[in-house]
């Protein structure tokens, strides 16, 4: 068994999870899903996004590296 470690980043147009190993950081697995980026009612340059897919991408993201690793969970 090797010990590991869950990152995740959320960016402009994706959320991206990584796991890596905890004693030399080596990535194992990286996963990536994206987010929408819509033109907001306000002035020029303003763009939205939605919460829940941020959430939802995040989600997707992490889901999808641990089944690519068969990642046991321990607590």
């Amino acid at each position: 068994m090797v010990d590991v470690v869950i990152a995740c980043d959320v960016g402009t147009l994706s959320a991206r999870c990584g796991i890596f190993q905890t004693d030399d950081g080596k990535m194992l697995v990286k996963k990536e899903h994206s987010i929408t980026l819509k033109k907001g009612l306000g002035g020029e340059g303003e763009y939205v996004q939605s919460s829940e897919e941020i959430w939802t991408a995040v989600c997707m993201a992490v889901k999808d590296a641990m089944g690519e690793m068969e990642v046991e969970v321990i607590v």
